[in-house]
């Protein structure tokens, strides 16, 4: 089988890490709201794709994230003078209804954001220890673009500064300046007083736990993401 790859912007035939296995993540919902048939095309075609690798006799292990904390679901969830937890918990339903309905078929994994955040935070940590990210006077942790050679490889573009500048190497501090560099673990929240990853680090951090043998053996883990 053959596939668009986005890293080398080729068509490749796929090489699956373990014999016969094909290890497959999918961004899922942000359940802020119901989801719509737009959102539902995402799915239909991951389905797809799972369903052809079947086919083929592939085993698929999938995993599918459901985000029920990030900016959208904690503003409405003020909106509604409700909890995040009551909010997001009706509409992950309501998706998972609509996912059967459509004869999509369900993930081994489907893990939810509010139930890995130490995780992501340890994830955020590491980066940190290893000179990609860094932590402000205020607990926060950014993610620092110019500690990472590669950065802007798999979009083929280069990130540049708000006046459109090309980023130069500067001390941690003043890339924290820099609107490029994004937020994986936010500090301090309105529904979140011991801090809260932010949706950057989420993917990441959910491959490697669901999906793979951790971030310390150092090897390829997912297939298809």
């Amino acid at each position: 089988m053959r596939i668009y790859n986005t890293l080398t912007k080729k068509v490749e035939r796929i090489k699956a890490c373990e014999r016969g296995v094909i290890r497959f993540y999918t961004c899922g919902p942000t359940v802020h709201d119901y989801s719509h048939i737009g959102n539902f095309r995402t799915f239909l075609l991951q389905d797809t794709l799972k369903r052809y690798l079947e086919f083929k006799g592939y085993k698929v292990i999938h995993a599918m994230n459901i985000t029920d904390v990030d900016e959208k679901t904690i503003e409405r969830a003020k909106r509604k003078k409700t909890s995040i937890k009551r909010l997001t918990q009706r509409y992950a339903k309501a998706f998972l209804e609509d996912c059967e309905k459509l004869g999509i078929a369900k993930a081994q994994f489907i893990p939810f954001t509010s139930e890995n955040m130490s995780f992501m935070k340890e994830i955020a940590e590491k980066l940190v220890e290893k000179g990609f990210a860094f932590k402000d006077s205020d607990g926060n942790i950014f993610f620092n673009i110019n500690a990472f050679k590669s950065y802007g490889k798999l979009s083929g573009k280069k990130a540049k500064t708000k006046s459109g500048r090309k980023i130069r190497r500067k001390s941690l501090r003043e890339d924290f300046r820099e609107p490029v560099n994004f937020a994986l673990w936010i500090s301090e929240d309105t529904f979140f007083p011991r801090g809260r990853a932010n949706w950057h680090v989420e993917c990441s951090a959910l491959a490697l736990k669901y999906l793979g043998s951790g971030y310390e053996k150092r090897r390829a883990i997912i297939d298809i993401h």
